[in-house]
């Protein structure tokens, strides 16, 4: 597998829940440059679900389901990330 993409997978495996084979790959440096575009991947996902949902149930509903939705793609890894920052700040 070529270096850049053992560092998109990397980056993918590090982020998300999405499973990528059956062969972890750890690339540190080489992943980095990737975050951006697995953020992008991650809110084009949303962002298609978002547009699906809203056809079938109320927005407030369909906010809720964005947030389960990144929950599970991500393993609350971003929540995880907002909660400290919260206890960091208002604690």
């Amino acid at each position: 597998m070529k270096t850049k993409l053992k560092g998109l997978v990397s980056a993918i495996q590090f982020i998300t829940n999405i499973p990528l084979g059956s062969d972890w790959v750890f690339e540190p440096k080489a992943m980095v440059p990737f975050f951006p575009v697995v953020g992008l991947m991650l809110g084009a996902m949303v962002a298609v679900f978002d547009f699906l949902a809203l056809q079938i149930w109320p927005v407030y509903a369909v906010a809720v389901l964005d947030a389960v939705l990144l929950v599970l793609l991500t393993g609350a890894l971003h929540l995880d990330g907002l909660g400290d920052s919260a206890d960091g700040l208002y604690g």
